[in-house]
């Protein structure tokens, strides 16, 4: 222990330059902070109603001495003592001397009253020291220290030795509990020489580890100004009034010369119990290094439980006592303590516990238990904590008569579930064959679907946690399981495929083929489930009888109630495309009946999902399907820019069909082609006027118009560089039942500026229509043409200026003349109209 000292008085020469009160010097190691802090508590107001010229003996016997226990703001504690000593060094009267002492670090190994008048602390300076006319040199610290004579505990026993006094102090100890310890909890005065007694009293009826904030002081000029929490000081010439009797209710006020004292509201079990019982006290105190528990509060209490309980094993407890104990534990109790806690309190007095106590109650119980077995580590503690939550869990729910209550109690559940560490114990007892037909037998009598539910669920989601398979089982355990089927649970968020397949097909022998049919259809109609899942309840099922049966069921069943058979079928197919022998010897069957209906004639992006799987196409080549598909299927293609990233894909379509036709599918050599040329751009004229219009007879009226507008932007340029070329191409693919989309696609090659030769273009195309008969065709070609003329008026200049520079009189170029004056007039409104609806389009 080291304590740091300092001096604080009116002196000629101290610290300061000058001289007056000042502190005379402290230990190295205070800073000066805490040395401006110290002289706060060593201020020494004398009582107004003594004498200002007091005699040596008044000031012996009249002016009491304030000592003080505190903590400085950073944390470290002290006391000081001051003491009136009259006249100062130029002779004026009103001289203290302060002694403060600060412990370097930790807290006092005892209670610091004891330490009031000791002999090691100073009353004043020596002769030598008040005439010095230097700075004096730095205190020493002390490394020891006596204690005092004037508090003993002989003396504190014989003052509370009567009842009346014994009274009392109960009544500051409640009011202290109360307060739990806060500053101006207590105000005291009584005889001058019996206060330092009563400080005392109060806080060595208190276990010493409690006392550590509780500051006091036993003398203050104005007690109520103070921060302490014990304030004791005279009843006259001070500035507290105990006899302003409305003070009684607003402060703890204890006045043992008259008698008076506050009510205290507050009726705590220890001050009765404890109070003057200073050997139980030390009893108590070693008990307590068992705990962090060093704040004065209610809990007090419960610690008192605790060891009576320890005392006295035997005695009964009630639940509140059981609850205060276990909450005051999971509190404070430190953990290298927990295996004795276990060993001293008597816990198999809890068994009848849930059936007399509420959940919460029980839940406080049951989660200090596993918290005392997760730290220990112990077999016993694991066993017994498990023991306890099984039996309120069965208690609880055996009570329970609605289902919030229901609910309730597997929320409680479920919490304390989650703070178990080792689980085994816990399995072990939860899931034996023994308890398992006790709680079959139970559930029987209780007849409550939703507790039937709570427990099927845990004890596949145990089983499960334990991972065992359905062959690990006792007989008992899988007859609990079956007992509650079909239930109400996602099976899939709770057991794995293979034993719910292997959980299936065992109840299947006890039951209908219909009822473990809709359990399985149930459990695969659910959005959620894992497809890996599916998967694995079918391979599983396949390879008993009675599970082959149900799939095949449960399939024929599927398909014939859905809308969607296309996309269920390819699924199923793709799925069992993988699996054994038994699935493809079955598909046949499956796709003979099917194929018409959902295979044969799809769009192209239905067709290209078989191919995502090898295994399906192989299954479908093998059975003769694919063939029929490949030569039936209607095969739709989307023009458009995606198109082009499917290109493999169309690719290895049109190999197969190649492979199984022996000739190429147009539509897919058209497509793949035109992809080539878009990436390439390199033309082969000779290839384009005759393959194109070729593979174009082959396409729909929907896809020659987006073929045209997919493929022109990127080919028309090639079509301009031979006008024979364009001739010729214009009139293989000019078909007159379609509606006219040629001037449509040149004004889409206009927008995105691929075409930079379009007057040439027109006029070509304008000789073209005017070399056919007028027809619907013809008709609506020029209507679109003079739209566009109106639109784009310099385009329209440009083609005029063409066809003036056609020699002789040609009938087309006075056509053109007739053509282009109707265009001119129809400008104006009808031209913003007619831009309107072109861009509408």
């Amino acid at each position: 222990m080291k304590l740091l000292q300092l001096y604080y008085t009116s002196c000629q020469r101290g610290r300061s330059p000058g001289s007056g009160f000042q502190v005379y010097s402290a230990s190295e190691g205070l800073t000066e902070e805490e040395i401006l802090e110290i002289e706060r508590y060593g201020v020494y107001i004398p009582p107004t109603h003594l004498p200002g010229h007091p005699t040596e003996e008044e000031i012996k016997t009249k002016f009491p001495v304030a000592f003080s226990f505190f903590q400085l703001k950073n944390g470290r504690y002290g006391i000081c003592q001051s003491v009136y000593i009259g006249k100062d060094y130029s002779g004026r009267y009103g001289n203290y001397f302060s002694h403060a002492l600060i412990l370097e670090e930790g807290e006092w190994p005892f209670d610091p009253i004891l330490l009031y008048k000791s002999p090691d602390l100073r009353t004043s300076l020596t002769l030598t020291e008040q005439e010095i006319s230097y700075a004096p040199s730095p205190l020493p610290p002390l490394s020891s220290i006596k204690l005092g004579a004037e508090i003993t505990e002989e003396k504190v026993n014989e003052l509370i030795s009567n009842e009346r006094n014994k009274d009392v102090l109960t009544g500051m100890l409640n009011a202290l509990i109360e307060e739990k310890g806060a500053p101006g909890s207590l105000f005291i005065t009584a005889e001058q020489n019996e206060i330092p007694l009563w400080v005392a009293a109060v806080r060595l009826a208190l276990p010493f580890q409690l006392t550590h904030q509780l500051f006091f002081t036993t003398y203050s000029y104005d007690p109520e100004r103070e921060n302490f929490v014990i304030n004791a000081t005279l009843d006259e010439g001070v500035r507290f009034n105990f006899q302003d009797r409305g003070l009684y209710s607003q402060l703890n006020m204890f006045n043992m010369k008259e008698d008076s004292v506050s009510r205290i509201n507050s009726h705590f079990s220890y001050p009765d119990q404890m109070a003057g019982k200073l050997k139980l006290i030390k009893k108590f105190e070693v008990f307590l290094k068992d705990y962090n528990y060093s704040q004065l509060n209610g809990d007090l209490d419960k610690a008192l439980k605790l060891f009576a309980l320890q005392h006295s094993p035997t005695v009964l407890l009630s639940e509140k006592d059981w609850l205060d104990m276990i909450s005051y534990a999971r509190r404070y109790l430190r953990q290298e303590a927990f295996s004795n806690f276990m060993e001293k309190v008597p816990v198999d007095q809890l068994s009848d516990i849930p059936s007399r106590s509420d959940l919460e109650a029980v839940k406080e119980i049951v989660l200090f238990l596993f918290e005392t077995a997760n730290i220990t580590k112990l077999e016993a503690h694991h066993e017994k904590a498990t023991e306890f939550l099984i039996e309120a869990l069965d208690v609880k729910m055996t009570e329970a008569r609605d289902v919030t209550t229901i609910k309730t109690i597997e929320q409680f559940f479920e919490e304390v579930y989650q703070v178990i560490v080792e689980r085994r114990y816990f399995y072990n007892l939860f899931l034996s064959p023994e308890r398992l037909d006790l709680l079959r037998e139970q559930l029987q009598q209780m007849n409550n679907r939703e507790k039937e539910r709570f427990y099927h669920q845990k004890v596949i989601q145990f089983i499960s946690e334990t991972n065992k398979s359905w062959g690990d089982l006792y007989k008992s355990q899988k007859d609990f399981i079956v007992q509650y089927l079909p239930g109400e649970l996602q099976y899939s968020q709770f057991c794995s495929g293979s034993f719910f397949a292997q959980m299936v097909v065992y109840w299947g022998k006890r039951v209908t083929n219909h009822s473990s049919f809709n359990l399985v259809k149930k459990e695969f109609d659910t959005a959620t489930r894992p497809s890996m899942w599916e998967d694995k309840v079918c391979r599983t099922l396949e390879k008993e009888k009675e599970g082959r049966e149900l799939l095949l069921n449960l399939f024929s069943k599927e398909i014939e109630a859905t809308t969607e058979k296309t996309d269920y079928l390819i699924q199923y197919l793709a799925r069992i495309g993988e699996l054994s022998q038994f699935w493809r010897e079955h598909s046949k069957n499956i796709l003979s009946k099917y194929k018409e209906e959902v295979l044969i004639g799809k769009p192209f992006d239905e067709l290209l999902k078989l191919f995502k799987n090898e295994g399906l196409v192989h299954l479908l080549e093998q059975n003769g399907i694919l063939k029929s598909l490949m030569k039936n299927s209607e095969l739709i293609l989307p023009f458009n820019k995606g198109l082009q990233e499917k290109r493999e894909q169309l690719v290895t379509l049109n190999n197969k069909y190649l492979e199984l036709i022996g000739k190429d599918h147009k539509k897919l050599v058209l497509a793949i082609e035109t992809i080539d040329l878009k990436q390439k751009k390199k033309y082969d004229t000779d290839y384009l006027k005759s393959f194109i219009p070729a593979a174009m007879k082959e396409l729909e009226k929907w896809e020659y118009k987006d073929y045209l507008l997919w493929a022109l932007p990127d080919l028309m340029p090639a079509f301009y560089q031979d006008k024979k070329v364009f001739s010729d191409l214009v009139k293989k693919i000019d078909r007159v039942e379609f509606t006219p989309t040629i001037i449509e696609s040149l004004q889409k090659l206009k927008e995105t500026q691929k075409l930079k030769h379009s007057p040439n273009f027109f006029a070509e195309y304008f000789y073209l229509l005017n070399d056919r008969e007028a027809d619907e065709y013809s008709r609506s070609a020029k209507e679109e043409m003079k739209k566009y003329l109106i639109e784009n008026p310099n385009e329209a200049k440009k083609i005029d200026e063409l066809f003036k520079n056609v020699k002789g009189d040609l009938p087309v170029k006075k056509k053109w003349q007739s053509f282009y004056k109707e265009a001119q007039k129809e400008r104006g409104n009808a031209f913003m109209r007619s831009v309107k609806k072109l861009m509408g389009r």
